[in-house]
């Protein structure tokens, strides 16, 4: 299951390789597909920077309230991996 419309290339990416993809728009469309369908589920690929319910507080929820604590949830986010790294360079 992809949790975001972000996500499309991943989703197509499995599609391609014979998976099922399930995709939701958000935390909350997550949760109410993993409450009726977490059985034909093997993995969540989620969003944590989602609207409404973000990917960290639907991943607590997934593992509290439906004590889904075995499903693999691997956490992406759309923000390139070097924005997040300070470079310091000093010219000589």
């Amino acid at each position: 299951m992809t949790v975001t419309s972000t996500l499309k290339s991943p989703s197509a990416y499995w599609n391609d390789q014979g998976a099922r993809v399930t995709t939701c728009s958000d935390g909350a469309s997550a949760l109410a597909t993993l409450r009726t369908q977490h059985e034909n589920i093997d993995v969540v690929l989620m969003d944590v920077q989602m609207p409404f319910v973000d990917g960290n507080e639907a991943t607590r929820r997934i593992r509290g309230e439906l004590r889904l604590t075995a499903l693999p949830i691997v956490a992406l986010t759309r923000v390139p991996w070097w924005a997040s790294v300070s470079v310091h360079w000093t010219p000589a």
